[in-house]
């Protein structure tokens, strides 16, 4: 019956969020931003087979490319605000779409549409590539998540250097893209992301895991450690199998601190679970948040 309650409220939700165009929230900021709409899509998708919605999400943000490549946070705007990794979580927006909507010649022809503002948009951090190879500061907002301790939802470091979040996500993006390119007949161009996603990670694990812990910190020198970077990650393939379960134990077994996902961010933390093998073991932990808001009685 409580999760039965959940999913009346999770779907009451998406509709208050669904106008012409998603919106972070139906009250305060009212915007379509491009992580919540990546959310606000796939639940869209998982309740119904119109996908006129999130495709018109998708097309939203691709008209708002600037000239680096890199997409704007929140579209339309009336003014400019880039995250870099929301650019990432629109590519991954792209592939959710392939996997729900087909490969039927209608649904690929629109997504070979898109594919030059997905390469562009892979490109937008190249220039900002540190000496070794992961993605550095860039002068944008480098937003990963609301924590409490994280100035403006930036982990400690991430100002003066690579985030490790960003440059995992980096390695899923680039496989996203090889998966929307092998579907579209660009095998080419899908061997290639394959291969700089595998470097990426290379680079990762030479420059933020900390071997004595088990852990990937936040960044190269910082020791500090976040659900975010596990997850991440787990779902970027630098971790598989038994190894991925294992980190997910180091991550909950409360030997060092580690900072915790918000409610949008665990949606990957659920997806990370399942591929480690520990959705069971975790994710009642991870739902506590939702059981809290139940017992509220909000809608």
């Amino acid at each position: 019956p409580r999760y039965n309650r959940m999913w009346e409220i999770g779907r009451n939700t998406v509709l208050c969020c669904m106008h012409e165009m998603y919106v972070d929230c139906p009250y305060y900021e009212q915007q379509q931003y491009d992580m919540d709409s990546a959310l606000e899509m796939l639940y869209t998708m998982r309740m119904s087979a119109d996908y006129r919605m999130p495709f018109k999400s998708i097309t939203d943000f691709s008209h708002s490319q600037i000239a680096d490549g890199m997409l704007q946070a929140n579209y339309p705007s009336v003014r400019v605000q880039v995250i870099p990794d929301f650019t990432l979580f629109w590519i991954l927006m792209v592939r959710d779409y392939l996997r729900y909507a087909g490969d039927g010649k209608d649904e690929l022809d629109r997504l070979r549409a898109l594919t030059g503002i997905l390469d562009r948009a892979l490109e937008a951090f190249v220039p900002y590539m540190t000496s070794e190879g992961l993605i550095g500061v860039t002068p944008y907002w480098h937003f990963v998540d609301w924590v409490p301790g994280w100035h403006v939802g930036v982990p400690n470091g991430g100002f003066t250097e690579p985030l490790t979040v960003t440059s995992l996500m980096y390695a899923a993006a680039l496989k996203a893209a090889a998966e929307i390119n092998e579907a579209v007949g660009r095998k080419g161009l899908a061997s290639e992301y394959i291969a700089r996603a595998e470097e990426m990670i290379l680079n990762v694990r030479a420059h933020c895991y900390d071997s004595e812990l088990g852990l990937y910190r936040n960044t190269p020198s910082v020791k500090e450690y976040s659900q975010h970077t596990t997850l991440w990650a787990i779902l970027s393939g630098a971790v598989t199998g038994e190894e991925a379960g294992e980190l997910m134990d180091r991550t909950f077994d409360g030997r060092v601190p580690v900072a915790v996902c918000s409610f949008s961010m665990n949606h990957y933390m659920f997806r990370a679970l399942e591929l480690s093998g520990r959705y069971n073991q975790y994710a009642p932990k991870q739902l506590q948040g939702w059981e809290t808001m139940l017992d509220w009685h909000c809608t």
